[in-house]
């Protein structure tokens, strides 16, 4: 195969791993199975050896449920694009939502000759979005006005995107994604007004056209993802009947078009995540009843331009929506704050419990001082501490105590590199972290 792909290449090169297997094992009772989601590679493996079966995930994950039907794995099977998961309620001719990406090949020679620019997609809405380029020696905002704009890219993928000419780049009062206007807030102070997205990074937001004479946002569009940034998920399946508030009419307007039944008893749903920035996500689940009104964890899996939002695959249920305990959860995971237990290399790193206090020459001993904690009850680092008395003159002794956690916690070891990951304590309104 002259014009054959590196990936095909691979594809090819994992067949002949499988093959060899077989042949080896072609006396025992194993039976070998190739599992690829690449149908090409399926096919060409039935074409070239008896020797082992070459199947995609999803089937067999439906051959374990055959013998187990407890397991119900095809929930957890990363959807690639299958056709029936981008239809409507109606089996409406497959269309394309979207521009194609450009080639990686075309999308690395546009990025060094300037056509495109390359940056992070850091989004605004699950609509709207922004990505900082260099332009000469600025780094400019460019802002990305609606979905079709950011094709198919979410918030953390390195896009490349190509600017629009200058009619369509925007002035400070124009109008952006769902009629938001770019201007500063109205009755606020400048100095007490929420930092403008410049001011936060050092970004222009706007570049001087015409001699300075005017002032224009730059737009663009997305013309490929060179990094996906698809990530883990916390949120919910739509429902009218688990909804606490009221209905949101455009979410109800989107999971009415596209959920849909399945053959094989599955559905394609609708999820919405925690996270505004996340557009809805579709998934296919064989369990939907039991899902409504939960918080589950939803992972993107693909995007293609055949289908108006991401695909997804579900991954875990947290529990009820509304609970105290699940939202708490939900907060931690999507802000992405370590709660996990201290491993054991880690509670190694602690003094035994028997431990006392020794006094050392070159520290100074102030226990003759009444130093009292000001760390509330149940503070999970008591590190500081007061002291205030009266001196001979008459004058007040007032003393901060500082925790010399350094005497304790070695450079580079299991506590010190675990303390460095978690930064902080954490707050929440039923926990301390």
């Amino acid at each position: 195969e002259t014009s054959s792909s590196i990936n095909d290449e691979n594809d090819a090169r994992i067949r002949l791993v499988a093959e060899y297997y077989g042949r080896k094992l072609r006396e025992s009772n194993i039976n070998i199975i190739l599992l690829t989601d690449d149908a090409g590679s399926r096919m060409k493996a039935k074409e070239e050896t008896k020797l082992y079966k070459a199947k995609s995930v999803r089937s067999y994950a439906k051959d374990l449920e055959k013998q187990n039907p407890d397991l119900m794995l095809s929930d957890l099977v990363a959807n690639y694009g299958d056709s029936t998961s981008v239809r409507g309620t109606h089996n409406q001719p497959i269309l394309e939502y979207f521009p194609q990406h450009v080639d990686s090949v075309a999308l690395s020679r546009g990025v060094q000759s300037g056509k495109y620019h390359r940056g992070i997609l850091r989004a605004v809405t699950s609509d709207e979005g922004r990505v900082v380029i260099r332009k000469g020696d600025e780094r400019v905002a460019v802002t990305l006005v609606n979905f079709q704009h950011r094709n198919r890219a979410v918030d953390g993928d390195i896009v490349a995107i190509e600017l629009h000419p200058l009619d369509q780049w925007m002035s400070s009062t124009a109008t952006v994604a769902k009629g938001v206007k770019v201007t500063t807030p109205v009755g606020i102070a400048p100095e007490t007004a929420d930092p403008t997205h410049s001011e936060l990074t050092n970004v222009s937001e706007f570049l001087n056209i015409a001699n300075g004479m005017e002032s224009l946002r730059p737009t663009g569009k997305v013309v490929g993802v060179i990094r996906r940034n698809f990530s883990n998920y916390c949120g919910s399946i739509f429902s009218k009947s688990s909804s606490s508030g009221p209905i949101n009419p455009e979410r109800e307007s989107i999971a009415k078009k596209y959920e849909t039944e399945n053959a094989g008893g599955s559905t394609t749903c609708v999820f919405f995540a925690v996270d505004k920035k996340i557009p809805p996500i579709l998934i296919r689940t064989t369990q939907r009843e039991r899902l409504i009104g939960q918080r589950i964890e939803v992972a993107i899996d693909s995007w293609p331009a055949t289908s108006p939002y991401p695909l997804g695959h579900y991954v875990r249920s947290i529990g009820e929506a509304g609970s105290k305990d699940v939202e708490t959860a939900v907060l931690l995971q999507e802000h992405k704050i370590p709660h996990e237990p201290f491993p054991a290399k880690v509670l190694a790193c602690l003094p035994p419990k028997d431990y006392k206090i020794e006094y050392t020459k070159d520290r100074e001993d102030l226990r003759h001082i009444p130093v009292l904690s000001i760390d509330p009850p149940g503070c999970k680092d008591i590190d500081d501490a007061l002291h205030c008395t009266v001196l001979p003159n008459g004058n007040w002794q007032v003393g901060v105590h500082i925790a010399d956690v350094t005497h304790y916690v070695t450079a580079g070891s299991a506590i010190d590199l675990e303390a460095a990951n978690r930064s902080t304590s954490t707050y929440l309104v039923n926990r301390r972290l």
